[in-house]
Parts: structure tokens; C-alpha cells; sequence
């Protein structure tokens, strides 16, 4: 009998997708498919009278171990900008989840969709965005004009899932005060002109990706971010300094 994908693989296959990035991605969203698909045909095999949960009417373990990971599937969906779980692609397996998502102790323990939203985009930032800066300072030629272009499309990633999951809350993730994303990100981002200047470069502009343009901008203003923001020389400064010690390493 064909053993059914434990939760751990599951749960392991759908981390590579925030992993990975471009046809590597991609390669991983078919992976996850291919492994629901499987967790699918098990499902039907062995829990034909069974659903909508695997006790009947009541939630079991497996409800709640993988539900509490896959119900958050819509907020994941708009941080990485692709549909992963979907009617058409896994349609028992989708049931299955939005069945979960209904259930009282599902609905009122799962951290709402704004804070989903925020905790997976964070992870983005942290692990795609952020990684994508220092081969711009360490490159040149057409190897810098393709790190440029990596670190571009991932930001276009992260306006897109912005346009989709604040709506009104503008000009912060908690509207008018400053959320958790906004601290770690502005931290790093705000020092973009810097940036752009220290290497001959421009990725955040009013043209290129103007919500997220118009977000840090909004940040760079706020007296949190303001006060603490070294001069502008300094960090040109720090930034040409630091590309040298990457270079030499």
C-alpha cells in the first residue's frame, strides 16, 4: 500500500517554495502538488466516508497538525504571488482545508489574515529580498545587471502581495501606526537612496514599484525611522566600505 506523505513532508515541501525563487520556485510549487496529490489519493482511499475532517464530524490529530499549517494557505498564496492550493488544482485536499478553516477551534485560534500576511511576507523579505542585495555590491557587468534584475522582480513579489492584502490601510501595515513588518524592513530599506548612490544603481523608484516606493518613503518620515537614520554621507560611506570587504572575502 502506498504510504500517504506524513505532515513533516508536507510541511517541508511547502517551506522549499519560500525558499527557492524563480523556475526553482516553480519547480517546488509542482513538487508540493505532486505531494498532495499523493496525500489526495490516500484520503480518498482510506477516508471515503470520513469527511468533511479524518474522525467523521469531530477534528483528529492529522486535522489538527496539518490544518493548523495549511489553513493560513490564502495569506501564503498573496506573499509569494502564486496559487499553490486551489478547487482545480487539489480539489479534496482544498475541501478539506476550508472545511478546517470553518471549524471553531480553527477560526479562533489561527492568527487573523492581516498578521498571516505579514509573518509570511517577513519571511520573504528576510530570506529572498535581503539575500538579493549583496550580489549587486559584490558584481559587475552582466553579472550585476542580472542581480539587478533578481532583486527588482522580488520587490515587484512583495508590492504585489501589498496591493492585495492592505488595501485601506496605507501608509503602514497597522494603517497609521508603524506594525512589526514596517520596523524590519524600513530599517534595512529606508537607506535605499544611499544605496543607489554607493553603487550606481536604481531599484526603488516611483516607476519601478510605486506602492513600495511610496511605503518607504512614508517610512523614511516617520520619527521612529527619521531620528535613528545616519546621515546620509555616513551610510554612502559604510555601504562602499562594505562592498570592498565583501569583494576581498
Amino acid at each position: 500500500m502506498e504510504e500517504k506523505p506524513s505532515e513533516e513532508v508536507i510541511k517541508a515541501s511547502s517551506y522549499n517554495i519560500f525558499l527557492s525563487k524563480g523556475k526553482e520556485r516553480g519547480k517546488a510549487i509542482d513538487e508540493f502538488s505532486e505531494v498532495v496529490k499523493v496525500f489526495e489519493e490516500g484520503m480518498k482511499r482510506d477516508f471515503p466516508e470520513k469527511f468533511p475532517f479524518f474522525n467523521g464530524e469531530t477534528l483528529g490529530v492529522l486535522d489538527i497538525v496539518v490544518g493548523a499549517n495549511a489553513c493560513n494557505y490564502l495569506a501564503a498564496q498573496e506573499a509569494i504571488g502564486y496559487q499553490v492550493i486551489g478547487s482545480e488544482k487539489n480539489p479534496e485536499f482544498f475541501k478539506w482545508v476550508n472545511a478546517l478553516k470553518e471549524h471553531p477551534l480553527m477560526k479562533d485560534t489561527l492568527p487573523p489574515h492581516h498578521k498571516l500576511f505579514v509573518l509570511y511576507m517577513d519571511i520573504i523579505i528576510d530570506t529572498q529580498v535581503l539575500p538579493c542585495v549583496y550580489p549587486i555590491m559584490r558584481s559587475q557587468g552582466e553579472e550585476k545587471k542580472q542581480a539587478i534584475e533578481n532583486l527588482i522582480g522580488m520587490l515587484k513579489v512583495v508590492e504585489e502581495g501589498m496591493k492585495k492584502d492592505l488595501g485601506d490601510q496605507f501608509p503602514f501595515f497597522n494603517g497609521e501606526t508603524l506594525g512589526f513588518l514596517d520596523i524590519v524592513v524600513g530599517a534595512n530599506i529606508c537607506s535605499y537612496e544611499a544605496f543607489h548612490e554607493a553603487f550606481d544603481v536604481e531599484i526603488i523608484g516611483a516607476n519601478k514599484n510605486p506602492v513600495f516606493y511610496s511605503w518607504v518613503n512614508a517610512l523614511k518620515e516617520h520619527p521612529l525611522i527619521k531620528d535613528n537614520m545616519p546621515p546620509h554621507d555616513k551610510l554612502v560611506a559604510r555601504m562602499k566600505y562594505l562592498a570592498l570587504s565583501t569583494k576581498a572575502s
